[in-house]
């Protein structure tokens, strides 16, 4: 029946109840209440309020093209909808004069396509449609709505590019598209929506770059562009964005480096560019964002040392720099975020001890320094963060031992401290840490670890390729539901024995332990009988002499058989040569290669020549270190690879000289990345990068393999504008100058007077600014004067 009425009898209802003209005169100017006219009419009125005007018929039009191009007998919600009066229709506020002021309908099923009636509400100030199941475009007749100031169709499946019409909707406030399939990209012309506070674009499929223009967006607060496709750098006109609260565009391609003018923004609450390929270093401006509380930074391509600056941030909560080649120091000013509860600094290049200034983190409760080259001790101060749950201190070059204030993070819940050269006992303090549920002590040199059983939330943990043994692992053998022991190193040292014939030789090997079974060999066979600790070698024949070893097992930690180091008796200590190969042949030299003897520590130093860099030592294709000294205990015949990278310079050049800046020039490894961004000077436009009078792009920011000596050339011109001039009235005189003139050109206009005319003055967009006939000025901009005259009075 809806849809009988809505094809038959709507023409009908629409003219009956938005035709106000038909209302009798004396009840349309004398104000009466809408309820009064119902009662004397008996008509279905758009409103209950007092009708100040005509109301708008091609309203109710344009409500009912909704509701049939979207399915509205399958909405949700459809109460009242082409059968009630239009203020009971479910989603629809009217304002006084009975045109329609608001148009909800969010998660109510809408589908299909929006129509292009869309465009003809006269007074639609918000229109919400999120959260539906709507495809196709965004009509551009959405560009009529003039009176809007909140648009909303996100969360649907609409597809094409952004309509430029949108940049009509002047008095917008809000523009929500976010998590659609919108493509294209952003229209310049968004900068027309200077009253803009939120603009919201997440989750669709944009390209290209971020428009400059989107510095007019004077009054937005909100910026979000997170998960699109977005390529090119950051503008600079950023920085115009003052009352920016948050800064959202992480997930895409962008390139370049931070804008300094970021340090603009000092309302900034939350930061997000993780997850794009920003070179460069973080600026030093970052300093200035006092407001910051959340800084993304994650999985880019920023380098150089974090800059102490960082310190000022002191609103700050969330701190994300990991995933990216950030070198230098820890600086100790983040010791001044004393309300930092996340800090991330993983898989970069940091190197340098951890400051000790990291205790004053006392709400911190994420610490993650995870694949760095830090060195030195784990400071003792760590123990002041008193809300620290999970702490990841691994693959460093942390040496000593684990401080005994550690014991006092009673909140700690996961420790991972393996893949370092920490050493000796673990402090008996870490039984205090009774939240603890998983510890990772593998890969490091510790010795003696204290009786746990009184870490009950243990549930897993690792002490494996340390120089554990089974005193340390029988107490614990039940502590967690996974415990990760095995291997341990060599047990004992080296020993050479030379005994004469006939003499007695006692070999031991001293383990702790209570349930340890022996086994000794000699030339890797198993000498039968030979099961305790000591094994005597009575009455030393020629035919005794060869390498003894130890092997150790336990009827209660099974899983770990221990080795002891090689004994040898009668026969000299085995060397073992240490080669290295130098690549390529010509990037450097290597000391230290040569024959060992067992056990013997090699240290090997890289010296790389000037035009190369060192990169690393690998062993059978794996990095084994990235530092130029290797040191290491020897025990086999190695042959290890140094690896160096040819060093190549990008040099830059900009055309005309000063017409702009340009950043990522310097040196770099062979097939190294590098990253240059181009900005035009006040008064120039950038039009592409060259080498050798080749264009490689016209995009401001682009990313090239170095693979040798390289000239780039960026390449810019003069800004043009358009200086114009008439007569007002036109018979009242001619105008002389305007025409084309380049940025910075001086213009000089002449108004002449016809007969029987005098000049009254010049204006530019109803301002006078001059009086004389002749004016001056520099062009920075397109600028439109009238000369105007006035017709001499007769006397």
């Amino acid at each position: 029946m809806k849809q009988f009425f809505t094809l038959i009898g709507l023409i009908f209802f629409t003219t009956t109840l938005f035709a106000q003209n038909d209302i009798p005169k004396e009840i349309r100017y004398k104000g009466f209440s809408q309820e009064h006219f119902d009662r004397q009419h008996n008509k279905n009125i758009v409103t209950k309020t007092t009708y100040k005007g005509a109301a708008n018929q091609q309203d109710s039009l344009a409500l009912i093209s909704l509701y049939n191009a979207t399915g509205g007998d399958n909405w949700t919600k459809n109460d009242n909808w082409l059968t009630g009066n239009v203020s009971t229709w479910f989603g629809v506020i009217l304002n006084d004069d009975g045109s329609v002021m608001q148009v909800s309908l969010s998660n109510n099923n809408l589908t299909d396509t929006i129509p292009p009636e869309i465009g003809n509400f006269c007074n639609l100030t918000k229109l919400d449609l999120s959260y539906n199941h709507l495809i196709g475009s965004i009509p551009s007749e959405i560009g009529n709505l003039s009176n809007l100031n909140w648009l909303d169709f996100g969360g649907n499946q609409l597809t094409d590019s952004i309509p430029s019409e949108i940049s009509d909707l002047t008095n917008l406030n809000i523009l929500s598209l976010w998590g659609n399939k919108l493509s294209g990209s952003i229209p310049h012309e968004i900068g027309n929506l200077t009253n803009l506070t939120e603009l919201n674009l997440n989750g669709n499929q944009l390209t290209g770059s971020i428009p400059h223009e989107i510095g007019d967006l004077i009054n937005l607060r909100k910026l979000i562009i997170e998960g699109n496709q977005l390529t090119g750098s950051i503008p600079y006109e950023i920085g115009n964005l003052v009352n920016l609260t948050l800064f959202d565009l992480p997930s895409n391609q962008l390139s370049g480096s931070i804008p300094a003018e970021i340090g603009n923004l000092k309302n900034l609450v939350y930061l997000f560019l993780d997850n794009n390929r920003l070179t460069g270093s973080i600026p030093k401006e970052i300093g200035n964002l006092t407001k910051l509380e959340y800084l993304y930074l994650k999985n880019n391509k920023l380098e150089d040392s974090i800059p102490k600056e960082i310190g000022n941030l002191t609103s700050l909560t969330q701190c994300y720099l990991n995933e990216n080649q950030l070198t230098g120091s820890i600086p100790k000013e983040i010791g001044n975020l004393s309300n930092l509860s996340v800090l991330y600094l993983n898989n970069n290049q940091l190197s340098g001890a951890i400051p000790p200034e990291i205790g004053n983190l006392s709400n911190l409760i994420w610490f993650y320094l995870t694949k760095n080259q830090l060195t030195d001790s784990i400071p003792k101060e760590i123990g002041n963060l008193s809300n620290l749950t999970y702490c990841y201190l691994d693959s460093n070059r942390l040496t000593g031992s684990i401080p005994k204030e550690i014991g006092n993070l009673s909140n700690l819940s996961v420790l991972y401290l393996n893949n370092n050269q920490l050493s000796g006992a673990i402090p008996s303090e870490i039984t205090n840490m009774t939240n603890l549920a998983w510890i990772y002590l593998n890969d490091n040199q510790f010795i003696d670890l204290p009786n746990l059983t009184a870490l009950t939330n243990m549930q897993g943990w690792y002490i494996l390729d340390n120089k554990f043994t089974f005193e340390d692992i029988e107490p614990n053998i039940n502590v967690g539901n996974y415990f990760h022991y095995s291997p341990q190193a060599k047990v004992g040292s080296v020993e050479h024995y030379t005994p004469n014939v006939g003499e007695n030789v006692d070999l031991s090997v001293n383990v702790g332990g209570d349930h340890n079974t022996y086994q000794w060999y000699k030339d890797d066979v198993e000498i039968s009988g030979a099961v305790n600790n000591i094994y005597t070698i009575a009455n030393y024949a020629l035919s005794d002499s060869g390498v003894y070893v130890c092997k150790i097992s336990n009827t209660v930690a099974t899983d770990l058989v221990l080795v002891s180091k090689n004994k040898y008796v009668g026969v000299d200590i085995q060397t073992f040569n240490i080669s290295v190969s130098v690549n390529p042949t010509d990037g450097g030299t290597v000391i230290g290669a040569g024959l060992y003897n067992d056990g013997d520590t090699a240290n090997l130093i890289a010296r790389p020549d000037s035009a190369y860099n060192f990169l690393n030592w690998t062993l059978n294709g794996t990095e084994v270190s990235t530092d130029t000294s290797y040191s290491f205990t020897v025990t086999s015949d190695t042959a290890l690879v140094v690896n160096f990278s040819q060093i190549y310079t990008v040099f830059t050049s900009v055309s005309p000289t000063n017409a702009g800046v340009i950043s990522g020039a310097g040196t770099y490894n062979d097939g190294g990345t590098a990253t240059l961004t181009a900005r035009a000077n006040t008064g120039y436009n950038f039009i592409n990068w060259t080498s050798a009078d080749t264009e490689i792009t016209t995009a401001t920011s682009f990313s090239l393999s170095v693979t040798s000596d390289t000239l780039i050339i960026a390449n810019f011109e003069l800004q043009s504008f358009s200086v114009s001039a008439t007569s007002n009235p036109t018979s009242g005189g001619i105008v002389s100058g305007a025409g084309t003139y380049n940025y910075g050109d001086t213009a000089t206009l002449i108004a002449t007077s016809n007969t029987g005319y005098n000049f009254v003055n010049w204006t530019t967009n109803g301002i006078e600014v001059s009086t004389d006939t002749i004016i001056s000025f520099s062009v920075t901009n397109d600028t439109s004067f009238i000369a105007n005259f006035k017709e001499k009075t007769s006397v």
